[in-house]
């Protein structure tokens, strides 16, 4: 039987999440996977946050819960650069290179051309 909207939202709230935030993510469907991503060991603000603010793309739903973990672990240890952030955002959510591993290969490739200006 799936988990109804409320209890999500009052799981979501438990993490520490706002009550617009909390109806945000459900809506868009993205409860189960910030709900995986804490579980697996992610800050519980830095996933909502990016829930709300950057996963507002058609099928981020399938975003693997491990990964979005992984990256906001990556993103709190400032192991990456602001920029460096950004362009993993991109990498895993628009461009739906799902792995970690695809996007820091990508990251160490674009670092080294000093000629290549990011915003």
């Amino acid at each position: 039987m799936p988990v109804l909207p409320a209890a999500q939202r009052e799981r979501l709230g438990g993490l520490g999440a706002d009550p617009s935030d909390a109806h945000i993510i459900v809506n868009r469907g993205l409860a189960p996977l910030v709900l995986g991503a804490v579980e697996a060991g992610a800050d519980a603000n830095r996933v909502v946050t990016h829930a709300v603010q950057n996963l507002a793309l058609k099928g981020a739903a399938l975003l693997v819960p491990d990964h979005l973990a992984s990256l906001v672990q990556m993103e709190i240890s400032g192991s990456s650069r602001r920029r460096r952030r950004r362009l993993a955002w991109v990498l895993v959510v628009g461009l739906g290179l799902w792995s970690q591993a695809a996007a820091w290969c990508w990251l160490v490739q674009i670092s080294q051309r000093r000629s290549l200006v990011l915003n």
